[in-house]
């Protein structure tokens, strides 16, 4: 069980139900419809399961409303302990809604696998200076990567050297890897969102 994978699916509804039966019960209501429905209601159903098969660990239902960078972020904290427990080691693998700022508490306790959003202006700069580099690792005949390292910043509040138990106030990243600006030649790949950016920890 070292990687989990966490998703969400919408569950469209259709027909007579009665919504007032337990104060406990989740929405039907309308909301982001990953089918296509936008005119039923539906609910959010997340999952994790584990690599070996897919067996399922965990499954919860939602609001049909519900946002995933909400039920991410709810997930990401409840396995935090769970993760620092576990013998070996253990990572979270989902979408890029799992990837945003508000999660980056419980992103940085914990380890995984995650592709970058793509409205991030580095991500775009990365993806464009790999394609123009042509430097890859080949992982076999239709996929290839390149690792680029980032250096952890921190800031602190007082000045001078930080003590040793002083908690910073802000934590940045800068890549330590170089590029240079990108020729046209590289838009198409773009255009194509055949590249992307995974981040892991």
């Amino acid at each position: 069980m070292r990687f989990n994978s966490e998703d969400t699916t919408s569950l469209s509804l259709s027909g007579k139900y009665d919504g007032e039966c337990d104060e406990q019960a989740i929405k039907i209501t309308h909301g982001y419809s990953k089918d296509y429905r936008n005119d039923l209601k539906q609910v959010v159903h997340e999952m994790l399961v584990s690599q070996d098969g897919g067996v399922p660990l965990m499954m919860k239902s939602w609001d049909g409303n519900s946002n995933d960078n909400k039920i991410f972020k709810e997930r990401a904290a409840c396995l935090v302990e769970a993760f620092k427990k576990s013998e070996t080691p253990r990572y979270l693998i989902a979408d890029w809604k799992l990837y945003f700022e508000g999660n980056a508490e419980h992103l940085k306790q914990i380890l995984y696998i995650t592709r970058i959003p793509g409205a991030l202006k580095e991500e775009q700069r990365l993806i464009k200076s790999s394609v123009e580099a042509d430097e890859w690792v080949l992982l076999d005949k239709k996929n290839k990567y390149k690792a680029i390292a980032f250096e952890e910043i921190k800031q602190y509040k007082e000045n001078g050297r930080p003590k040793k138990e002083a908690v910073p106030g802000e934590v940045n990243y800068k890549i330590k890897a170089s590029y240079s600006f990108i020729a046209e030649n590289a838009e198409h790949q773009i255009n194509l969102r055949s590249c992307y950016v995974v981040g892991t920890i």
